[in-house]
């Protein structure tokens, strides 16, 4: 065997030993929201829960 051909039958070889990640795509996140104000009416802030 010439060298390039075992570089190819190396890197073949190490191509099938590897497997995909099977990692679920989907994320429900629940989250709530709320708007603070002063006591003059003036939004100061929202607090994310």
């Amino acid at each position: 065997m010439t060298r390039r051909t075992c570089c190819y039958c190396a890197i073949f070889l190490l191509w099938l030993s590897v497997s995909r990640a099977q990692a679920h795509p989907h994320v429900w996140v629940t989250f709530h929201s709320e708007i603070l104000y002063a006591a003059d009416g003036i939004m100061t802030g929202i607090r994310h829960a």
